[in-house]
């Protein structure tokens, strides 16, 4: 990188991402902001969709801009996250513009009822199962009449079930132009696994939502 000349990065690990602090020293601030630009680029050339946005507080807020950007409305389910998901994308001023409605649906029965995940998925795959996070993200987002639905399901701990191993996490998205079902295999304590979990269901929340205004 030719335009690091002048420039330092550091990196500032989070739970689950990084920050990448680029400064420059020069006489004025725009000086300065010109030496940081090509470097910014540079950085974004190589780490491509992995850089969720630029000068932004949080992802949640890159979501809610995006889809607020788009005209955009979105649904989550979720299990294991306990609304976790709605809680940080709620907490972003103007979501209302996007947000059409958040489903803790933590057992069986509310999948079922609430969602439209067949008793068959349940009972053939499980709760924590690729086609049932399926099945969820495409309910809610049909019965909300939403752009986009994402779901959450898994196993947070500290105890796992269905014999599956504590931290496998499904996360899934429906849209019209995308949709995805993702297997995770987070670590960590309850916590750190449920907050891992969340940042995966804004990660598919945000892709949607550009390719929808492709």
């Amino acid at each position: 990188m030719d335009s690091l000349s002048g420039v330092t990065m550091a990196p500032y690990a989070k739970e689950g991402e990084c920050e990448l602090r680029i400064t420059a020293r020069a006489e004025t601030r725009a000086a300065a902001l010109a030496l940081c630009d090509p470097v910014v680029e540079q950085v974004r050339a190589i780490l491509g969709d992995r850089v969720y946005g630029v000068d932004v507080s949080s992802l949640e807020e890159v979501v809610v801009r995006g889809l607020q950007q788009r005209h955009l409305t979105i649904a989550f389910a979720e299990s294991c996250t306990g609304g976790l998901v709605a809680a940080r994308i709620t907490s972003v001023s103007g979501s209302s513009e996007a947000f059409k409605f958040g489903a803790v649906t933590y057992c069986n029965e509310a999948k079922n009822k609430i969602l439209g995940v067949k008793k068959e998925t349940l009972d053939s795959f499980g709760a924590v199962s690729a086609e049932t996070a399926a099945e969820m993200a495409a309910g809610v987002r049909k019965i909300m009449n939403a752009e986009i639905g994402v779901s959450v399901t898994g196993l947070a701990g500290p105890n796992g079930g269905e014999g599956k191993p504590v931290g496998l996490v499904y996360v899934a998205v429906n849209s019209d132009n995308y949709s995805e079902v993702t297997e995770n295999h987070f670590s960590g304590d309850r916590i750190s696994v449920r907050n891992q979990a969340a940042d995966k269901a804004l990660e598919l929340a945000l892709r949607a939502a550009k390719k929808l205004g492709e």
